[in-house]
């Protein structure tokens, strides 16, 4: 699901789900939030321009931006002052990465920033 990453990760703390989808063997589908919070450490800014850093669920060993837009200085300030912390993956809206066997597969556009 979408909406704040921190909260949902909250919620997937409550509720013990973390275990679940690390050992889930079906499909697992992230957006937005959900995609960032697939990986194993999720860093942004909040509103404030605070930076948020935490544990995510991990399952993806990368740092990940989603609804991303080059052509926006907005989004590129943010990916820039998070890419001091480690390498981002930024996707735009039409893509996604998928998980095979343990290899990361990245369908569609996207675009790399940091280390």
């Amino acid at each position: 699901m979408g909406g704040n990453p921190k909260n949902q990760i909250e919620n997937i703390k409550k509720y013990n789900l973390k275990e679940v989808l690390n050992n889930y063997e079906g499909i697992i589908i992230g957006t937005s939030a959900g995609t960032m919070n697939q990986a194993k450490r999720v860093k942004y800014l909040d509103e404030n321009n605070n930076l948020i850093d935490y544990d995510g669920i991990g399952l993806l060993d990368i740092l990940i931006y989603p609804h991303q837009n080059k052509n926006s200085l907005e989004n590129l300030n943010e990916v820039l002052n998070v890419s001091k912390y480690g390498k981002i993956y930024c996707l735009p809206n039409e893509s996604f990465i998928r998980l095979e066997e343990n290899n990361k597969i990245i369908e569609g556009p996207y675009y790399i920033i940091g280390e």
